[in-house]
């Protein structure tokens, strides 16, 4: 049966349906869905942890199909797969001791610092983990026995240096299984130990028969070589121990208070001094780390926040708050360079500010800091020199001369990498986490002189500061006060815009070079690399060679704007009728304007988007809500600055048979609009909203 639909029922519906199109594509635009790289909890699929009697979610650790997370008073095993698997949660209860908590509060601490807070949580072997907490007040040390689903936790019975007191305090731990002397397996940490005092620290080391072969080694009781440091990260790498602080530098302390970022060593043979350093690190040395926007008048990162460590590169992520502006950054040091600037013998003086000391004051054939097998034997003027003079004069310098990544206004605190993609070459991923709850996918390439933020993940409903996050399998884990969150970071089906995509580094976009109609897909992991000058990029088959890259934009763009120069398409329309003229401008418009223009007697006249009837929807194309006459065979031209994107040309359709075609196909087009608003908000409702 044909379709009559009367004048007046035209009417009717025109003055009913015009304001619910109109207000719909002017908020949402024809795209409704996700038109950024910005994806909100809705447009994740998110899976929660959460237990209501659990707060304080600090530490997380990947361990085989298992993430174990170190909370307030419990250590908790959660399915990597799915955290929030019930049949899979084990939870076991760490709480600090009565007798502490009662000594806690006595002493006058709150309840909520009198609690049991895991600092860290190290593998010793294959059944065995370490781990530490705050135990109100009073650190103390645990170990985790695994046995198939069976976890049993025994508190140590000896103090935990390796621990803090103030769960505010941080703490870096690193569990070495080989180098150490007698080739025992050791924990090094720097923390504040139960005295309040700054340490890096090893335990003493026994051997299998209960012998000694080492007392516990810590750092010397001097500002020059810790002065109130926040602990960071620790890496064991070849025969030495690496750690990364901030602290606050003693060379300027005689005129101004000012925080940098350093890295220390140790070496891991060292077995103390004889006379000065008894007990104490021989080969303790400490630089400070560069990381600093290049110029006449260089811009400082000086709070390092978290390390990576990829390629024997430390990839560093460091903030700033300086008279008032702020900003974070990502910088790379080599293992080469950072063992280069140990290995110099140019230290700072203590007797000048910031004044190199004279090489002459080193001892005689002494080499500071060198690792050897008996630092017991060093003279007592050597092991002076290491007591006095821990600095090195020399910053480390950042690789490339400048930062990787640098993101103005914007506090970033915890870092992660796709290390397997990363070490594929080229393209370096990383995650760096905010103090907001927002999550940065950042893209890296060509050493270092390209990059961009490829995707933010705002999986949080409220602001909330994510302590620490993990990447594993394409997947991320966040841990907040209230709860533990898992999301895939691959999101190639839900990216519109051609360089949108592309700038993703797990997405290609493959389509029709002369229409620019296409997809962006996700690169399978069997893809071969792709090098293109010595640079290699990730998960582009040779076979497909229309498949593009993010280096590919630049000449898609070049290729769209030479086709736009000649594209004029007509749109047919019905007289009282709206329709949506679309610019089809296929790349992110990066919060430029589109101008729609039309033709008037031969003039190009702007369109004025606040008047009757030219409305503009958000992405910026332009809405005809009622055509009049003189609309017939009206051009319209969509520029983004001086480049045209498009043409169209109206044509206002007057004859019954033919509005009747085009009222057929307005109310299909509504039908389909409506269908999908529907699916939308139904998926909207179920917390997963995408692109339908």
């Amino acid at each position: 049966m044909a379709v009559i639909i009367s004048a007046r029922r035209r009417q009717d519906m025109n003055l009913i349906t015009r304001s619910i199109l109109l207000s719909f594509l002017i908020v949402y635009g024809e795209g409704y869905g996700q038109n950024s790289n910005r994806f909100f909890q809705k447009d994740l699929k998110i899976t929660t942890f959460q237990n209501t009697s659990i707060k304080n979610y600090i530490y997380l650790y990947i361990d085989n199909s298992t993430l174990f997370v170190g909370a307030r008073n419990n250590l908790i095993q959660l399915n990597l797969n799915n955290i929030s698997d019930e049949s899979q949660v084990k939870t076991q209860e760490v709480k600090a001791s009565q007798k502490n908590m009662k000594l806690c509060e006595f002493n006058g601490k709150s309840k909520e610092y009198c609690q049991n807070y895991i600092k860290y949580i190290v593998r010793e072997d294959e059944s065995t983990l370490s781990f530490c907490g705050t135990d109100a007040n009073t650190p103390s040390q645990y170990t985790a026995k695994i046995n198939g689903d069976v976890m049993s936790i025994t508190p140590s019975t000896a103090k935990a240096s390796a621990c803090p007191r103030d769960p505010a305090d941080n703490t870096t731990a690193v569990y070495v299984t080989s180098g150490n002397p007698g080739n025992v397996a050791a924990l090094y940490s720097a923390t504040f130990n139960e005295n309040g005092k700054a340490t890096i620290s090893r335990p003493a080391l026994t051997a299998a028969d209960n012998s000694g072969i080492s007392d516990k080694l810590e750092n010397a009781d001097l500002l020059a070589w810790l002065n109130d440091p926040q602990f960071v990260a620790s890496f064991d790498v070849d025969d030495v121990v690496y750690f990364f602080f901030r602290e606050v530098a003693v060379e300027y302390s005689s005129f101004m208070k000012k925080m940098v970022s350093r890295v220390a060593r140790v070496c891991k043979r060292d077995l103390g001094g004889s006379s000065l350093l008894v007990n104490k690190w021989t080969t303790y040395q400490k630089a400070r780390l560069n990381c600093s926007l290049p110029g006449t008048f260089p811009f400082y990162f000086n709070e390092i926040q978290d390390v990576q460590l990829v390629n024997n590169t430390f990839y560093g992520l460091f903030i700033s708050s300086v008279n008032g502006s702020s900003g974070s950054a990502i910088c790379a040091f080599t293992v080469e360079t950072i063992k280069a600037r140990f290995a110099d013998k140019v230290f700072t003086s203590k007797d000048a500010v910031l004044t190199p000391l004279a090489v002459s004051k080193i001892p005689d054939g002494f080499v500071p800091g060198k690792c050897i097998n008996n630092s017991k034997i060093l003279k007592d003027v050597e092991e002076n020199f290491m007591m006095d003079y821990p600095l090195k004069y020399a910053p480390i310098q950042q690789h490339g001369g400048a930062p990787l990544v640098f993101l103005d206004g914007i506090q970033l605190h915890v870092l992660q990498m796709d290390k397997i993609r990363s070490k594929a070459g080229g393209s370096l991923i990383f995650y760096a986490a905010s103090n907001t709850g927002d999550v940065y996918k950042i893209h890296s390439w060509g050493d270092g002189k390209n990059q961009t933020i490829s995707t933010v993940f705002s999986p949080l409903s409220e602001t909330e500061v994510i302590w620490d996050m993990k990447f594993h399998n394409d997947t991320l884990y966040i841990s907040m006060d209230s709860s533990v969150k898992q999301f895939n970071v691959m999101m190639c089906d839900k990216y519109k815009p051609i360089d949108t995509c592309l700038y993703d580094p797990y997405c290609t976009w493959e389509g029709n070079e002369t229409t620019f109609a296409g997809e962006c897909k996700c690169r399978e992991a069997s893809m071969q690399n792709k090098v293109v000058d010595g640079m290699t990029f990730l998960g582009i088959p040779e076979s497909v060679k229309s498949s593009r890259t993010h280096e590919d934009i630049p000449d898609l763009m070049k290729k769209y704007f030479e086709i736009a120069k000649n594209n004029v398409t007509n749109r047919p329309v019905g007289e009282t009728q709206s329709t949506t003229l679309p610019h089809f401008y296929p790349f992110n418009l990066d919060g430029k304007k589109v101008t729609w223009y039309y033709m008037d007697n031969g003039k190009k006249e702007e369109v004025n988007t606040c008047k009757d009837p030219w409305q503009l929807t958000i992405d910026n194309n332009l809405v005809l809500s009622r055509a009049r006459k003189e609309d017939n065979d009206r051009t319209y031209k969509a520029f983004l600055g001086d480049k045209l994107l498009n043409t169209i040309t109206v044509n206002l359709m007057t004859k019954e048979a033919d509005v009747e075609d085009i009222w057929k196909a307005k109310f299909t087009e509504w039908c389909e609009v409506f269908d999908r608003v529907k699916r939308y908000t139904m998926t909207c409702d179920k917390g997963s909203c995408g692109n339908s």
